[in-house]
């Protein structure tokens, strides 16, 4: 309702700012046709997020994982990685860290026999943790905050569970607000 209303008053302002200049000649009515994409364009953004928060009901963390990677540890040679992909990185103290392949990727070919994956490896962090019975909406929100490239390793308990990227979780939104439609 209010995103309705919003749209209302949005368009209504504009639609005023567009007869205040071309009936009047009053350039000021331009301000009133801003103001009112403004609050229209607003509204939509707000509606469209509702739309994906609803088609993610009853979704979870584990369900949006693209893998179940083994773990690699720090000291594993770039070389010796079967396949450019997203490896959480584990020692004896656990999870400490995760390579994305766009790290991976910026690393010349033949640097990488003497590369290891601690060396090029994104520290962990909160950012880079969920919980697998973490809801969807919230991984989204946690994605967002990632640069493009970084992904989400998805736990359950001390385990690693999966991963979740990019691709993976906009083909999830897509299919999710396919189905809602």
């Amino acid at each position: 309702v209010a995103t309705l209303a919003g749209r209302a008053i949005g368009l209504s302002c504009a639609g005023l700012g567009v007869a205040k200049v071309l009936l009047n000649g009053d350039l000021s009515g331009a301000w009133l046709v801003v103001a009112g994409w403004f609050v229209s364009s607003a509204a939509a953004e707000s509606w469209e997020q509702e739309r994906l928060r609803s088609s993610l009901e009853g979704a979870g963390a584990a369900d949006m994982v693209t893998s179940h990677p083994v773990a690699v540890s720090p000291g594993h040679k770039l070389n010796d990685l079967p396949e450019p992909d997203t490896y959480p990185v584990a020692d004896h103290r656990g999870l400490v860290g995760i390579l994305a392949p766009s790290r991976l990727n910026a690393i010349p070919v033949d640097q990488r026999e003497t590369k290891t994956v601690g060396e090029v490896m994104d520290a962990l962090d909160d950012r880079h943790v969920v919980s697998a019975g973490e809801d969807a909406w919230d991984v989204v929100r946690k994605m967002s905050d990632l640069r493009d490239g970084e992904d989400l390793v998805v736990v359950d308990g001390t385990q690693v569970f999966g991963v979740v990227n990019h691709r993976k979780l906009a083909a999830l939104l897509n299919a999710r607000l396919q189905a809602h439609v």
